[in-house]
């Protein structure tokens, strides 16, 4: 046989085996074509779910952005009215403190002496204190504060020893002051 006729022969051979193979796989083909399609359809399905479900959450973000804006706007409305009125109170305070103090007259409560029933049960020395008139200078009453305060102490030193709130040591300094000013 001639070569040209081998490759007649080839070609007619691979013409046959390439019709009848393509009928069994079309078979198959069309099963695996349609599993392709529902796996398809059901990856379109999840993505559109997924998708729904990305839309919600970002529309719930942005709400819950929008109502946290508006409560920290408010509370910086609020913030700000609050920082004016203590402007104002400042204000107010400072005017006043500018404005010159001056002192209400110290009124003496009559001591009442104690019943004699009193005295004997032991509080003769109470007795004795009552039965002492209340001088009308403040030197007089507070005699010890002036004492330290002559020997040079502090306030905070003085205000230790006597046991009395420094801001009323200071009081009781300066009323002392005008007081001595008034009688010159």
């Amino acid at each position: 046989m001639q070569p040209w006729q081998y490759i007649v022969l080839l070609g007619a051979f691979a013409l046959v085996c390439g019709l009848a193979l393509p009928r069994k796989q079309t078979a198959q083909s069309g099963q695996s074509l349609r599993n392709m399609e529902t796996a398809l359809d059901q990856f379109m399905e999840n993505m559109e779910a997924d998708h729904r479900e990305l839309v919600g959450l970002t529309g719930k973000l942005r709400e819950e952005t929008r109502v946290r804006a508006e409560n920290g706007e408010r509370r910086i409305a609020e913030l700000e009215e609050r920082c004016g009125r203590l402007e104002r109170d400042l204000a107010a305070l400072k005017a006043a403190a500018a404005e010159p103090v001056r002192p209400e007259p110290v009124r003496s409560v009559p001591v009442q002496p104690e019943p004699p029933a009193a005295a004997e049960r032991g509080n003769a020395p109470a007795a004795e204190e009552a039965a002492e008139p209340e001088s009308g200078s403040i030197r007089d009453r507070y005699a010890q504060l002036f004492r330290l305060r002559e020997q040079g102490k502090s306030i905070e030193a003085i205000a230790r020893k006597t046991n009395m709130p420094k801001g009323e040591v200071q009081l009781i300094l300066q009323l002392a002051e005008r007081e001595a000013a008034a009688r010159d």
